[in-house]
């Protein structure tokens, strides 16, 4: 038996799922069958297929549709604008898929509310991917917050480095659909439980 994965969107955090789904069985132990790594989905067949070689997955698609139709294919990521996450999910739970979406879930109370209620009664695992929570770095962080240790914390400067919009002929983009960096990057912030007063400075190295 093994275990069919698959990924929509090859961007930055969607090659990152990609790449995480073959180096986490190397670092932790699992007790899961083996993993077969099947599509990487994107509506840019060029992207979707240099990411598919990097990372070595079987194919690539270009709907999502394909990857909850294929019956070899049981977990997905969603990682693509967060205003298309509502539909995605809800195809690939209804086709018997284990996902896990991006965060934010959506750009709009309504759909994330609904996705919320979803995960709940669906029968599959659902579950949304914050990166940090869990990080033992971060952890340690919050606890020197909530232990008292750094004392009463009225601001902290979050920043977010990357560089995966550094091609300078590509799109800078600093807004989506009403999600802007810095609304995602204070997503992780939020995740963590830090104090609400703080700011964050979402910046990319163009």
């Amino acid at each position: 038996m093994t275990i069919g994965v698959a990924v929509i969107g090859a961007g930055m955090a969607g090659r990152a799922h990609a790449a995480a789904y073959r180096i986490a069985p190397t670092l932790y132990e699992s007790t899961l069958p083996d993993l077969r790594f099947v599509s990487i989905g994107d509506v840019s067949p060029e992207l979707g297929s240099l990411a598919a070689r990097r990372f070595g997955y079987e194919r690539t698609d270009t709907s999502w549709q394909a990857i909850a139709e294929d019956p070899d294919i049981n977990v997905v990521s969603v990682v693509v604008a967060n205003f298309l996450h509502r539909e995605m999910v809800e195809g690939l739970v209804a086709a018997g898929k284990h996902v896990l979406c991006e965060k934010p879930l959506s750009d709009n109370l309504e759909d994330a509310r609904a996705m919320a209620d979803l995960a709940r009664n669906a029968d599959t695992v659902v579950r949304i991917g914050f990166t940090f929570r869990r990080a033992p770095g971060v952890a340690a962080l919050r606890e020197l917050v909530t232990s008292g240790t750094l004392g009463r914390v009225l601001h902290i400067d979050g920043r977010y480095w990357c560089d995966y919009a550094s091609d300078p002929k590509g799109p800078i983009e600093l807004a989506v659909q009403g999600s802007s960096r810095l609304r995602r990057a204070r997503r992780h912030r939020q995740s963590r439980r830090v104090p609400r007063s703080s700011s964050s400075a979402g910046m990319c190295r163009r």
